[in-house]
Order: structure tokens, then sequence, then C-alpha cells
């Protein structure tokens, strides 16, 4: 007869995120996309705005990398026909979001980013952020911008 005994060691990730430790306080962010005319928006010329978010997990156990997700907030849900597209609380107006590492659109349908540990357990999941319009015709809401997303970070 034989016996086969497993061993192993339970660890908890120690991150911060934007240099925060309070995990959350650094996912939450308001970042201002500007303020632009309607025209700015219907002709495309509206800024790509940077997003950081650095999750460093240097001063823990290693770990294989980092994955994000995301689920819509509120009333602001994705625009099914506009990839890394989420709606704003404006007609017509949406927030294009695309993930700095390789300009991909966002996924918000049960698809996780996945950052691979490069070796110093640091991951820039940072994204840029850019008002588009999803229609084409000139009727689209002037006001205060406003739209957020749900994100959901699990150690890999």
């Amino acid at each position: 007869m034989a016996t086969v005994e497993v061993t192993g060691n339970v660890v908890y990730p120690t991150c911060n995120i934007n240099g925060l430790k309070d995990i959350p306080s650094g996912l939450t962010q308001t970042v201002d996309l500007g303020q632009y005319t309607a025209k700015d928006i219907l002709d495309g010329t509206t800024k790509s705005v940077p997003i950081p978010l650095v999750i460093n997990c240097s001063s823990g156990p290693n770990i294989n990398g980092v994955s994000l997700s995301f689920s819509h907030l509120g009333s602001y849900p994705p625009v099914g026909s506009y990839p890394g597209a989420i709606r704003t609380n404006l007609r017509n107006i949406a927030v294009l979001l695309k993930w700095k590492i390789d300009n991909s659109e966002v996924e918000f349908f049960n698809i996780a980013k996945v950052f691979k540990n490069n070796g110093d357990n640091i991951y820039d999941a940072s994204m840029v952020a850019k008002i588009v319009p999803y229609t084409s015709i000139n009727n689209i809401e002037k006001g205060r911008l406003k739209s957020g997303i749900k994100v959901i970070m699990s150690y890999i």
C-alpha cells in the first residue's frame, strides 16, 4: 500500500493599487474627461485620457498574476454595437475604454483581462478613456456627463 501526502501553503497577497493599501480605495477613481462641444464629439476629436491602475504586489508573496473583469454600474451598461464603450447619463454619448498596454477594447461580458507576473509582481492595468458618440445623427444630449464601471480584481 502507498501513501500520498499533500502539503501546501496558503498565502494572502499584499498589494496596493495606485499607491493605496486599501484596494477598494485604490480602484475607486473619478476621471475628468474634459469639456467638449457636441461637434467635437461627433467629429471624434475628443482626447484619450489615461486612467492609472497600477497594482503593486511586490511586498508580499509571489503570485502568478492578476485578472480584472468588469460589470456595468447602475444605469451605465455597455453599448452592444460599440465594443469597449459604456453608456453615459447623456443620450447618444458613450465612454470608450481601452487597455493602455495593447490598445484593445475593454471587454464587459464576463471576460477577464489577465496580467501575468513578469518577475516584479507589479502589474500596469491602466486604461485610456475617450468620449465618443454611438450614433451618427446630430442628436446628442448636452450636459454634465457621468458614467462608471464596477471593477473585479482576482489573484491568479
